[in-house]
């Protein structure tokens, strides 16, 4: 299973949020490096984008 162009920001947004609620920072902060970061990954098509589940955790 292939992972789909939306459900790249909401992993991208909880991973970020998870780490700075643990460290006591904003979110708002994270959101907007999440959304440079996969604008970088979208028109790069790095390799990341094609990544099925199971290559992220394994």
């Amino acid at each position: 299973m292939g992972l789909t162009s939306q459900l790249l920001p909401a992993l991208f947004f909880l991973l970020a949020c998870a780490g700075n609620f643990v460290h006591g920072h904003n979110c708002d902060v994270a959101l907007e490096e999440i959304i440079k970061t996969l604008n970088i990954v979208t028109e790069q098509k790095t390799l990341c984008t094609e990544l099925t589940v199971t290559d992220i955790f394994a």
